[in-house]
């Protein structure tokens, strides 16, 4: 690996041998990009097959390791090191790596768009920082006072961001339009399984927080590694590549104009986020307080959810994401499953059961696995300037990231405001069915 651990400095530069060049992609400025042909973006050397399982490997990878991290270890860990203060720490430290995690999936997204190898421009950052990811949080593991956990999870988090830019940007770069929903749905999967593997795995190391954090990210590391060998790319180091100045970076941060699809689809995007999350956050809270759940009760439900979660969520978004490929279109599978997380967040309100949970879990989580397959690959074919294309999925995931800090702050005003969990049932409906109101006004995608 000593090729790759030099290829890339601080400027974008990658070093490497140039190999048989391809022509390069015009930019395309409009807000509604014609439909590409059936062909890849760019020439790559790895075949599609190769593509969608490297990414649905790393959609495992990555979740695992920061699903365990955040819902179990971190927590954990500030339990021993301030039992008192856990739940100030825990909130300061998930609020700070949130910042770092959203500036960095931008500057990062520029960067690879800069990028210039014999590896092309995406797989160097995959595997350079499938290394410092899994570093950093192995450094976890030696924290001995609460400030140095949080700063090796702020590095945690800028290093894991530095490689989801790039991750999700190979979709745009390599697949073609009419196949990007299933290579969307293998990552998409990945993810929601990950996730899920990520809540039990680290349950495992609890009481042995050091190990976990060591153990937990060996296999994004893994998959990393492998990436550039697997889903090889060409080379690109022929290519023209754009000054990388202090103008210029800061400019990477700003949101693309003229581009109203790109905007409404960041809006929808920011929504189905917020309706999903506004109940997921709180389920605990809505078992025992709303619901008057027991503990043990409470205890069984949330894991029964958990499942029915992640099964709905694999299940469907590996379906939803072929299908759309099949009948050309994206729109109409992201509106069924903004509707389908609406749904789902009426059902506690319906029906204050415990069952209703699971019942939550299984419609809402099938909705938000289609929207993670479908959505994404519809994001990929708004792209307001396909020459960067790592930048604008960057601020894509703005939304992402955004929507999860936003709404426990939602519930939480929600609640505090009315003293009751119901009217945030409504609030989180809304919300989902907003976002399939704002694909009507996308007009470039159909």
């Amino acid at each position: 690996m000593s090729d790759v651990t030099n290829a890339v400095d601080p400027t974008g530069n990658v070093a490497g041998t140039p190999t048989q060049a391809t022509e390069s992609e015009p930019p395309v400025a409009s807000a509604a990009p014609s439909p590409a042909p059936e062909s890849a973006p760019s020439t790559a050397k790895a075949p599609l097959l190769r593509i969608g399982i490297m990414l649905g490997l790393a959609g495992i990878g990555w979740p695992i390791a920061f699903g365990a991290a955040s819902n179990v270890l971190l927590p954990a860990r500030l339990a021993e090191l301030d039992s008192t203060g856990k739940t100030a720490a825990l909130g300061t430290l998930t609020i700070a790596g949130s910042v770092i995690a959203l500036l960095a999936n931008i500057l990062f997204g520029a960067l690879s768009d800069r990028t210039r190898s014999r590896w092309g421009s995406r797989n160097p950052w995959v595997a350079l920082s499938s290394v410092a990811a899994a570093a950093s949080m192995a450094m976890m593991a030696t924290a001995g006072s609460v400030l140095t956990l949080g700063i090796w999870w702020c590095v945690f988090q800028l290093f894991l961001n530095a490689l989801l830019a790039p991750l999700v940007a190979i979709v745009a770069d390599r697949v073609p339009h009419l196949r990007r929903g299933t290579i969307s749905a293998a990552y998409g999967s990945g993810t929601a399984l990950g996730m899920a593997l990520g809540a039990i795995l680290g349950s495992r190391f609890l009481t042995d927080t050091s190990t976990g954090f060591v153990v937990l990210p060996l296999g994004m590391l893994a998959v990393g590694l492998l990436f550039p060998f697997v889903a090889r790319d060409d080379s690109n180091r022929h290519e023209p590549r754009p000054a990388l100045t202090a103008g210029t970076l800061l400019a990477s941060f700003a949101i693309p104009r003229n581009c109203p699809d790109f905007l409404w689809g960041i809006a929808a995007r920011l929504l189905t986020v917020l309706s999903f999350f506004a109940v997921v956050t709180y389920q605990l809270y809505i078992l025992t307080d709303y619901m008057h759940a027991s503990p043990a009760v409470a205890a069984t439900t949330i894991g029964a959810a958990g499942l029915a979660l992640a099964g709905g969520a694999v299940l469907a978004g590996a379906v939803a994401g072929p299908i759309s490929d099949a009948i050309g279109r994206r729109k109409l599978p992201v509106i069924i499953a903004s509707l389908m997380t609406a749904l789902g967040a009426l059902l506690p309100l319906i029906s204050p059961h415990p069952g209703t949970m699971i019942a939550f879990a299984a419609l809402a989580g099938a909705g938000y696995g289609i929207y993670l397959s479908v959505d994404s690959a519809l994001m990929t074919e708004l792209l307001p300037d396909q020459t960067s294309r790592g930048k604008d999925l960057g601020i894509l995931n703005v939304s992402n990231t955004g929507g999860q800090i936003i709404a426990p702050a939602v519930g939480s005003l929600t609640v505090g405001i009315t003293h009751s969990y119901a009217p945030m049932f409504v609030i989180a409906a809304v919300m989902g069915v907003a976002a399939a109101l704002c694909m009507k006004p996308i007009r470039g995608v159909r």
